[in-house]
């Protein structure tokens, strides 16, 4: 959509000329933020890996799905808290499905998704909406006649339409994408060549008795890497899926256990 802000109504136009909901993939702002969401606890903000910018996630399952949508390597823009300010047809696809359409003060507010996603296909970028549910089967009437406009709006214009149950996507599923994520927060710079080597001699290693710790020695002798790299380069290789992981085993803690090992790796 043209986002112009004197397309639209004037009491949009502030918002949109400071860059809410518009912007290029490193300048984009979420029309939803933690200081107007009026989120508490679990909000926060998380920088990308795919794209150079400050996130603002309003909840912890929300984060958790970011996370698993940033090791998707054809996707190659995820925009938070994505405004349709298409005001009037989600006014009339609101009074078509029954539902009295949000509003801010007086004047009609934009509905917003939880993700758009930008993926890149064969025959070019397609875009995808993700509505995020803590439950499905226990949404409001009111939350899914929303959804359902939200959800029609985007199929008017071309754009895919999900919506994801998030019940699954539990602490453990978080720590486990945060243990794995960590490569980028300690600044390790991928190499394709090491990464490839480390996780093929890995891989062929698995099956001893060896722990996860001494795995990652192991490879690290090989390879003569520095000690300080080593679990960094395993890192970024579950996180870029060249060693398969399972997200639900508490990968943080493999360190510490020799039991871990086998309800952590290679089951995802």
């Amino acid at each position: 959509m043209d986002r112009d802000a004197d397309l639209y109504p004037p009491y949009l136009r502030s918002r949109l000329r400071r860059g809410l909901g518009v912007g290029s993939p490193t300048a984009y702002r979420p029309w939803r933020n933690i200081q107007n969401a009026g989120t508490r606890g679990t909000a926060g903000c998380v920088h990308g890996i795919r794209i150079d910018r400050r996130y603002e996630i309003l909840d912890e399952r929300a984060r958790t799905y970011f996370f698993l949508l940033e090791r998707v390597p054809t996707i190659i823009n995820i925009r938070e808290s994505w405004p349709i300010v298409d005001i009037n047809s989600t006014l009339r696809l609101s009074y078509k499905f029954g539902v009295n359409h949000p509003k801010h003060d007086i004047f009609p507010e934009p509905i917003t998704v939880d993700f758009l996603i930008t993926e890149m296909g064969p025959e070019g970028p397609e875009y995808r909406a993700a509505a995020l549910a803590a439950d499905t089967q226990r949404l409001s009437i009111k939350n899914q006649r929303l959804k359902e406009v939200a959800r029609q709006w985007c199929n008017d214009h071309g754009i895919g339409w999900t919506l994801v149950d998030t019940s699954q996507l539990d602490r453990t599923v978080l720590d486990s994408l945060r243990f794995i994520r960590g490569w980028y927060r300690h600044r390790y710079v991928p190499d394709p060549v090491t990464a490839e080597r480390f996780a093929k001699f890995f891989m062929n290693h698995y099956p001893s008795s060896l722990v996860l710790n001494e795995l990652v020695e192991l490879a690290r002798k090989n390879m003569r890497l520095r000690p300080d790299t080593a679990l960094d380069v395993f890192r970024y290789c579950a996180w870029s899926r060249l060693i398969p992981i399972s997200l639900t085993g508490h990968i943080a803690v493999i360190r510490r256990s020799s039991n871990t090992l086998r309800t952590a790796i290679i089951r995802w």
